[in-house]
């Protein structure tokens, strides 16, 4: 019974079972058949009391409880008294058979009844006390989003910077935290609650479930996350091309990452909710960021580069690419000694010759 989730409609359900049971009571003539439909609907209605107290215990507020088990209580022991004096009445106005068939009859037109006058009896998706969601909201929420417009500390382009207080996985004992994150995908010792390797592992938790929301939505996202400067605050940042898509990407980390704490709901479901909402979310504008032009250090007209004389290179400090004018009389001086050694180097003596000095002494 822990995996039902629609809890109002089971007892719906119960009920439609019990009064099924109860007229194939009253259509039967052999014994064993009759006993096996009483037991049939006695099983039933176990099943409608288990989940009455259930949604009687986790759905009404402490300030109610104690009004509302008085007139379950009432309903519980008069209700059958009722029906006692209407089988007797029936019973000696028709015949017994009779009284017992529309009983059960009468019962599930009424199942029926109540769950098309009362949709919210049959619609309910999950039992939980009210106060139950706002405190597991109040567990992880957003605290800022910015909307960076250019390059950033994260990225080089528009990106959304989202701050969350997280002090539900923070707080978390570390073999829950641990157990949870496992259902995620996020394996990792999460370290003491409140410690920086528990901040750490609250960062890589909210940006696996970031990327797995976007990769849901069909799109591929570079994530970046980190904890905050204060000790409940956690940063996730990612990139934008479309500010509408982009908000309401991170509203819905938030509310995922808070409804990751309750262990009853499936990861699965709850992404898929969670995109099901994105899909009605409008794009929005694009970012409007003008393309830097970049100079070019390569002179017009030239094919190559080629290394200039080390006495024109342009000291550190003045614009790449500039070259200034030499000296004369270095550029003159390096040019003739340049010249000297190659006409050393280059020059042979013809054969027979030596390459003295022709007025040194033999």
């Amino acid at each position: 019974m822990k995996h039902v989730r629609r809890q109002g409609l089971a007892v719906i359900w119960a009920v439609v079972f019990w009064g099924a049971g109860i007229a194939a009571f009253g259509l039967v003539d052999q014994l064993w058949l009759a006993l096996a439909f009483l037991a049939f609907a006695g099983a039933a209605d176990v099943v409608s009391a288990v989940f009455r107290s259930t949604i009687l215990q986790l759905s009404v507020p402490d300030a109610l409880r104690g009004r509302l088990s008085g007139i379950h209580i009432l309903v519980v022991t008069g209700g059958p008294r009722l029906g006692d004096l209407e089988a007797g009445l029936v019973a000696a106005a028709f015949s017994p058979t009779v009284s017992v068939v529309s009983g059960g009859l009468l019962c599930i037109v009424g199942a029926a009844l109540v769950a098309v006058r009362v949709p919210s009896s049959a619609g309910t998706a999950r039992v939980t006390r009210p106060d139950y969601a706002p405190r597991m909201a109040e567990r992880v929420r957003d605290v800022e989003l910015r909307v960076l417009e250019g390059p950033n500390l994260y990225f080089p382009r528009p990106a959304i910077k989202l701050t969350l207080a997280a002090p539900g996985w923070l707080a978390l004992p570390e073999e829950r935290f641990e157990r949870l994150a496992l259902r995620v995908g996020v394996p990792g010792r999460p370290g003491r609650p409140g410690s920086e390797q528990r901040r750490r592992a609250v960062a890589r938790l909210a940006s696996h479930e970031t990327r797995r929301l976007a990769e849901a939505s069909r799109v591929r996202l570079a994530v970046r996350a980190r904890p905050g400067s204060e000790p409940d605050r956690i940063v996730v940042a990612f990139p934008w091309r479309h500010r509408g898509a982009a908000e309401g990407l991170a509203r819905e980390v938030a509310t995922l990452l808070g409804a990751l704490l309750d262990a009853r709901r499936s990861p699965s479901r709850l992404v898929a909710e969670a995109t099901e909402r994105l899909e009605l979310v409008e794009p929005g504008e694009e970012p409007t960021v003008p393309d830097p032009a970049i100079p070019s250090s390569r002179s017009p007209g030239r094919t190559g580069r080629r290394p200039p004389c080390a006495c024109s290179r342009i000291s550190s400090g003045a614009r790449a690419g500039a070259w200034r004018t030499p000296p004369p009389t270095a550029c003159t001086a390096t040019t003739a000694s340049s010249s000297r050694r190659a006409t050393t180097r280059g020059s042979a003596a013809p054969p027979g010759h030596s390459r003295r000095n022709p007025t040194s002494p033999s």
